[in-house]
């Protein structure tokens, strides 16, 4: 299991420490020679690699110059823009962790689109976006960056104690998972669904009448070892923290013991949420505990998805954007009136767009870095 560290930024300062931190990714022998381990490519391809890493870098640069555009522009314009700086950020994922068949040149004209079907509603927060498939096969931009869009591991605070001393750190603690292992649905996906499942949204979203999607925990373990080093058992806790019953009860049935693990593992009840302990000790079972998925927020705080993992993060602001991005460029005439009467619907709107300028980049460096970024 690769092992991710754990790296904090001020969320106030995030902005511009994630793109300064970005910025390395235009230094071409740097991208080249990363690439190069990250695919194990050998040395008579590196003038293709060469051209994965300019056109990282062209992406890197529309991304920027998008959301620059996007904080200084006003409500007309703002989720468009963010939109566009998405996707020139999805690009950048694709580039990184595709082959030679994703480059701008030799990809599948299947990928040519969004990826989307705007379905209009009477209601703002009831905009949808309609997946395109052919065959169940995803299609767009959209469609390729999924193949390629994973989640973050799980992480946490880690004791490791010694005979005479111990020490703490924090690091991820289990592996990630692939979108393209997890069913994406046919079904059209609406504007307060996304809302739903963003951590940043969490305390918002329920004064426009929209129920989160996910619980807030955390996870630890402390691990111990005797005089020569050698692993003797560890304890893993995992605690979700009190919220709706629905919520808690999507969650906590995403958590599967096998058979032989189940004396392991202690099981404790709490008002609205739950708490789970378990202890391994050597040799290690090779079946493993499944656990739901969860997005990174603070050194101490995660939030485990109760349905619709099939997106990380990252996708459920890609579809957000897009819908927003579309209503404001082919339907403003709704959204002129949203912000003339001041809705709650294009308050919240705003505050997502606003967050997911930070949010977006945040995300996509921790995915091109392998490591878990947070809040301190």
């Amino acid at each position: 299991m690769a092992v991710y560290g754990v790296i904090t930024v001020g969320e106030n300062s995030a902005y511009d420490v994630v793109w300064r931190r970005l910025r390395k990714y235009h230094d071409e022998e740097l991208s080249i020679q990363r690439l190069m381990n990250l695919h194990s490519i050998p040395k008579s391809q590196k003038d293709n690699v060469r051209k994965q890493a300019q056109q990282i870098s062209y992406s890197l640069t529309q991304a920027w110059e998008f959301s620059r555009a996007a904080l200084n522009a006003g409500s007309s314009t703002k989720a468009l823009l963010a939109y566009y700086s998405l996707t020139a950020l999805a690009n950048v994922e694709i580039l990184w962790f595709g082959n030679g068949q994703v480059s701008f040149d030799q990809r599948n004209s299947k990928y040519n689109s969004h990826g989307f079907e705007l379905i209009k509603e009477k209601k703002l927060l009831d905009f949808k976006a309609a997946p395109l498939m052919t065959d169940g096969i995803l299609r767009g931009l959209y469609g390729l960056w999924r193949l390629s869009a994973k989640h973050m591991p799980f992480h946490g605070l880690v004791t490791t104690e010694f005979p005479t001393s111990s020490t703490e750190t924090y690091r991820s603690l289990s592996t990630t998972e692939a979108l393209r292992d997890i069913d994406h649905p046919s079904n059209p996906i609406s504007l307060a669904d996304c809302f739903a499942h963003l951590p940043g949204l969490y305390q918002s979203i329920g004064d426009h009448g929209i129920d989160a999607q996910l619980a807030r925990g955390r996870m630890s373990r402390k691990e111990k070892f005797d005089p020569d080093m050698k692993f003797v058992q560890s304890s893993t806790s995992i605690a979700v923290h009190p919220c709706d019953h629905s919520i808690r009860d999507r969650v906590i049935t995403n958590f599967k013991f096998p058979p032989c693990r189940v004396p392991d593992v202690v099981i404790a009840d709490a008002p609205s949420g739950a708490l789970f302990t378990w202890t391994d000790k050597p040799p290690h079972s090779k079946q493993y505990i499944s656990m739901p998925d969860a997005y990174p927020w603070t050194k101490q705080e995660s939030y485990f998805v109760g349905s619709g993992a099939y997106l990380n993060e990252f996708g459920y602001f890609y579809i957000g954007l897009y819908i927003t991005g579309m209503i404001t460029r082919y339907h403003p005439q709704m959204w002129i009136r949203e912000l003339r009467t001041m809705s709650h619907s294009s308050s919240l709107v705003d505050e997502f767009v606003e967050h997911s300028l930070s949010r977006v980049p945040l995300l996509t460096l921790s995915n091109l870095n392998e490591e878990v970024i947070v809040y301190a």
